[in-house]
């Protein structure tokens, strides 16, 4: 089990925990990555698979729950809110009101505004303050802590308005189609798709809605969303239709038994060069549901928090940048608290390689790896300590007393790009050197497609370090 990091802020305790926030004297969840099936509540921002699991008990939109049930079959039990309506509900050591604001994300997606004790917490959940085509406007309000997303947290991710954007997406589906290609556009099912056939609808094009796609779309419209003239895939009659598909699709038999095909994919991450290429795709486009960096700067003054904590992507860069400015920020997620643990570890080591042996020293400097490029672990570097090459020691590592300087390396064949962007189906290969692990004490090489290094083993890495530490606890 990964460490619980704690944060203390005045008459509130915050605990983040494998992706999601605890909040003990509530007991409430904010979006946890895992069943909840205690007496604890479960907040659940929207009904994108990463935020939505068989709770046992949860506060939600109605739209949220209408997608949750299509995609789950969830039997929770269920406190569907009203925006802007606050409920009153018993904590484990305080009562509070949540209410229920727009996030602007897709459709039915909420943040939360907590008030406890005389104190205010807003968690943003995924939000965009750009205006949607499928979704209800953000509406974020001032609180005492800001608890915010922030996917797109650097200042290079800045999107174009989302009318060039379709302008750009309309000319590719009409030159696929003069060439007698089939038009593929690949974006999420919930959200994306819809997003889409809004922002496509003066076209005039002929869609056909993958499956996933299809269902969904039919629970916007029993909340009364309209859209342009669809219909669902049929294999025999899609040539000469425009299909919207969810990005699995790509390189699938489905889209090889239509023959002469053209994909595009919508996502931020196009602001990236090569972006195309990691998902497969002919095209890609910067078409996000999630804000980018001037949304997150804009998010922070209007809310005018005493303290901000930021969650998933770049938190640790973004919290540093809101530190620039003079706020009070600080990052919630794995990234910064695995660079505190990492620093300690530096500086152990530092202390360590003065009593090295002459042979210890050479194998420290990194002789015999030459060939390899070390990968900050996403950022968390241990700028200060050697490559050890641990093929040459051939011992067992069960201790950082043993090598206090390990760090991975890998050797990019073909692509530099961010863990966790890369589309699985993008198979560049990549040598990643692995310290010994519990229960997999031998030190080993393994060959993987490039988009594991972040979602696999840098992360079993990082938690193995993390266990190794302290629980962290931060005062404000």
């Amino acid at each position: 089990m990964a460490p619980i990091t704690t944060f203390f802020v005045p008459a509130l305790q915050l605990q983040f925990h494998e992706g999601g926030v605890f909040l003990p004297q509530l007991r409430l969840w904010l979006d946890p990555h895992e069943p909840q099936l205690g007496p604890e509540r479960v907040f659940v921002s929207h009904a994108h698979s990463d935020h939505t699991e068989l709770h046992r008990e949860v506060i939600l939109s109605a739209p949220t729950a209408k997608l949750m049930q299509a995609r789950l079959g969830t039997q929770s039990i269920e406190h569907v809110l009203d925006f802007g309506q606050p409920r009153s509900f018993h904590g484990s050591a305080v009562d509070y009101t949540i209410t229920l604001l727009p996030a602007g994300h897709i459709f039915g997606s909420a943040m939360s505004l907590i008030d406890m004790g005389g104190q205010s917490l807003l968690y943003t959940g995924d939000f965009k303050l750009r205006q949607s085509l499928s979704a209800e406007p953000c509406q974020p309000r001032h609180a005492d802590v800001l608890i915010m997303e922030t996917t797109y947290g650097r200042p290079e991710y800045r999107f174009p308005p989302a009318q060039e954007v379709m302008v750009g997406v309309v000319r590719f589906c009409r030159q696929a189609l003069d060439n007698d290609e089939t038009p593929v556009l690949l974006g999420y099912s919930l959200g994306k798709s819809q997003e889409l056939l809004c922002g496509l609808g003066d076209a005039g094009l002929p869609f056909m809605l993958h499956g996933a796609v299809y269902k969904l779309t039919k629970i916007y419209e029993q909340f009364g969303q309209c859209f342009p003239p669809y219909e669902p895939y049929e294999a025999a009659r899609a040539q000469g239709r425009v299909l919207l598909c969810p990005p699995s699709v790509a390189g699938s038999a489905m889209l090889r038994k239509l023959g002469r095909t053209r994909t595009a994919v919508m996502t931020g991450w196009a602001v990236d060069p090569g972006c195309r290429f990691r998902y497969g795709a002919d095209a890609a486009f910067p078409l996000s549901d999630h804000a980018d960096f001037p949304d997150l700067i804009e998010m922070v003054k209007r809310v005018n928090p005493k303290k901000i904590y930021t969650l998933h992507g770049f938190a640790a860069d973004f919290a540093q940048s809101l530190r620039e400015f003079g706020f009070d920020a600080q990052a919630l997620s794995e990234e910064e608290q695995m660079l505190l643990a990492l620093d300690s570890l530096s500086r152990k080591a530092a202390d360590s390689r003065s009593s090295l042996s002459s042979a210890e020293k050479a194998a420290a400097t990194g002789s015999g790896v030459s060939e390899l490029h070390h990968e900050p672990l996403g950022r968390a570097e241990v700028s200060a300590s050697p490559l050890l090459d641990l093929r040459a020691s051939g011992e067992p590592v069960d201790s950082f007393e043993t090598f206090p300087s390990l760090r991975l390396a890998a050797n990019w064949k073909k692509c530099v790009c961010w863990p966790g962007i890369c589309n699985p189906s993008s198979r560049h290969p990549f040598r990643l050197l692995l310290p010994g692990l519990p229960g997999r004490p031998s030190p080993r090489v393994k060959t993987r497609s490039c988009n594991s290094v972040g979602l696999h083993c840098a992360k079993q890495f990082v938690r193995w370090v993390a266990s190794r530490q302290p629980t962290s606890t931060v005062s404000t």
